[in-house]
C-alpha cells in the first residue's frame, strides 16, 4: 500500500478521527466510483484499502511506522505486552475459549436429553466467564487507546519500537475479541432458552 494517509489527505500520525476518515473517504469516492464521470477503479479500490486501514488503530500504526522507515521496529520482537499485566489474562482466556469449543461441542452432539441436562449448568458458568472476559477485553482495548493518545500526543518524537508493540498488542488483543464473541454466539445458541418452568 502507498501512503493511505496521504491518499486521504491526512498528516501521518498515530491518531485520526473515524468520521473524519469516513467523510474524506466518501468525498473521495463520488469523484473516484468507476460508474461516474472520470472515475478510476484502481484508484477507488486503493482509495477504500487506505479507508479500511487507517480505520483499525492495529494497522494504522504498523503502516505509520513503515511510511516513517521504522521496518527494523515493524519486524522485531514483540512478544512483550504492550500492557505487561494483561499477558496473564490472555493467557486465561486462551484456556476459557478452548472449554467453550468444548462444551458447545460436547452439547451440539449430545444424544439424550439427560447428557444435555448435565451440561447446561457448566455451560452457562462458561457462559458467564466469557461474559466477563468479554468485559475485561474492553477494559484492555480502552487502555491500548490510552496509550495511542499519550504517543499520539508525543508525536513525532515516539519511539517507533513503542508503536509497534502497542500494534502488536491492539492486533493480538482485537483477535481475542472477536474471538471471544464468536464462542459467545456458539454457546448461546447452544444452550437452552431459560423459561420460568426449568429447562426448556
Amino acid at each position: 500500500m502507498k501512503d493511505a494517509f496521504a491518499a486521504l489527505g491526512f498528516e501521518r500520525r498515530p491518531i485520526l478521527d473515524c468520521a473524519e476518515i469516513q467523510e474524506r473517504y466518501l468525498r473521495q469516492a463520488a469523484l473516484l466510483h468507476p460508474d461516474s464521470a472520470g472515475g478510476d477503479a484502481l484508484a477507488f479500490a486503493e482509495l477504500g484499502t487506505a479507508r479500511a486501514l487507517l480505520e483499525n488503530p492495529a494497522e494504522r500504526l504498523y503502516h505509520l511506522i513503515q511510511l516513517q522507515g521504522g521496518e527494523n521496529a515493524v519486524s522485531g520482537d514483540h512478544s512483550a505486552f504492550s500492557l505487561p499485566n494483561e499477558a496473564h489474562k490472555m493467557m486465561d482466556l486462551a484456556a476459557l475459549l478452548l472449554e467453550a469449543h468444548d462444551r458447545v461441542s460436547k452439547l451440539q452432539n449430545s444424544l439424550t436429553p439427560l447428557a444435555r441436562a448435565v451440561l447446561i449448568q457448566p455451560g452457562r458458568q462458561c457462559l458467564l466467564r466469557l461474559e466477563r472476559a468479554e468485559k475485561d477485553i474492553q477494559l484492555i482495548l480502552n487502555s491500548l487507546d490510552k496509550e495511542i493518545r499519550i504517543a499520539d500526543g508525543d508525536w513525532p518524537n515516539t519511539s517507533l519500537v513503542k508503536l509497534a508493540r502497542i500494534a502488536t498488542t491492539f492486533r493480538f488483543v482485537q483477535k481475542r475479541e472477536t474471538q471471544i464473541s464468536e464462542s459467545l454466539f456458539q454457546l448461546r445458541n447452544a444452550l437452552p432458552v431459560r423459561s420460568g418452568t426449568g429447562l426448556s
